[in-house]
């Protein structure tokens, strides 16, 4: 076994393993793709001889084969993880001016705890809409959260809705009936 010192001497047996392994995407080893052919064994390597022997034309044509399945295979391995990013991934809520949000609370350092601080902090109002998903969010006029007027440009991860009403559960008291039922 060889020591630390002699990592040097393994890296020729390391080149050969990785090059010849099968790639996940490519579903081929990086010698079958530049060489259209898999390499057997470093040490009776047929590189040196397909070096000095004249090309075959059919060789180009299964090289050529070989490169166009291997783009077909990265193609739709990229086509998958895209997929699968847009299904993990939502489209970032969309807030409009005068609207009520509530802003993620980001703890200081104190040394102390922070585990059961409240997650966000607020009411604030969207007072302009920027680009690229970018909100100017202030203090509600007369009625600022803390002491020290609060104005800054967000985006709509660290902001959510300060409350939304549901349609469908609003009551009509208007009869002015009550059920205590």
């Amino acid at each position: 076994m060889k020591t630390t010192k002699e990592w040097d001497l393994t890296l020729l047996t390391l080149q050969w393993s990785l090059n010849s392994q099968s790639n996940a995407t490519t579903k081929m080893s990086p010698n079958e793709i530049v060489f259209n052919y898999n390499l057997r064994d470093y040490s009776q390597n047929r590189l040196i001889q397909a070096l000095h022997d004249e090309p075959d034309p059919q060789d180009e044509n299964k090289r050529d084969e070989l490169l166009t399945r291997a783009k077909e295979n990265i193609e739709a391995a990229q086509s998958k993880w895209q997929q699968r990013f847009n299904e993990r991934h939502q489209q970032p809520t969309r807030h409009i001016e005068g609207e009520l949000v509530m802003i993620s609370n980001v703890s200081t350092a104190t040394g102390e705890t922070h585990k059961l601080d409240a997650k966000y902090k607020g009411p604030y109002v969207v007072t302009k809409i920027l680009d690229h998903d970018r909100y100017i969010v202030e203090d509600i006029p007369d009625a600022p959260v803390t002491q020290q007027r609060y104005c800054s440009v967000l985006s709509s991860e660290q902001m959510k809705r300060w409350c939304q009403l549901n349609p469908q559960l609003e009551v009509d008291d208007s009869d002015g009936s009550s059920s205590d039922a």
